[in-house]
């Protein structure tokens, strides 16, 4: 039976965050997607799962199931509980927080291909870049994000998957591919 929805307001580092956590059930928080899951999606359970994590309400659960496509066959990827659930959302909020005054070199898919490279292969940082690459460039078969005319605005001229970009992808997604089984 799913669980009433968790409204909720944390003081964070310098932040609130609010919101509200539908989709609960009592052993785990449940997202879907009809289709092969990307990084957003991901992210998108990430944060309600490290703020139940935080919150520790009884009888609301500590694990979240993630449910699509990968190679078009139905997987599931889950999360077990945190601990440094409040560390990794300021991290998340200060991250944020910088983005909005000026354009940070992260982009989901490449991003997440790198640290799942990177941190979960063990693949070494030149592997993990081109990994990383291919998702910025795109191919015949998909689009890349390069392709993205927001991210043509703000980085015209800059080489995107420079700078910051390994260390906030490391940053971002890090955390998320520890807890992931």
């Amino acid at each position: 039976k799913e669980l009433d929805s968790l409204v909720f307001e944390l003081p964070l580092a310098d932040f609130v965050l609010t919101g509200t956590i539908t989709s609960l059930f009592p052993d785990r928080l449940v997202r879907y997607r009809y289709a092969a899951l990307k990084a957003k999606d991901y992210l998108n359970l990430w944060l309600p799962h490290l703020v139940l994590n935080l919150l520790g309400r009884p009888g609301y659960p500590r694990e979240s199931l993630l449910a699509g496509l990968r190679d078009s066959e139905w997987c599931t990827v889950a999360f077990r509980p945190v601990e440094q659930c409040r560390e990794h959302l300021e991290t998340l909020l200060r991250i944020y927080w910088s983005g909005l005054s000026r354009p940070l070199p992260f982009f989901p898919e490449s991003s997440f291909h790198y640290a799942e490279q990177l941190i979960v292969k063990e693949a070494p940082p030149e592997k993990a870049l081109a990994r990383a690459r291919g998702a910025w460039t795109g191919s015949d078969f998909h689009r890349g994000e390069s392709r993205d005319l927001s991210y043509q605005l703000c980085f015209r001229g800059v080489e995107p998957l420079a700078g910051d970009f390994e260390s906030l992808a490391a940053a971002v997604f890090g955390p998320l591919l520890a807890a992931r089984t």
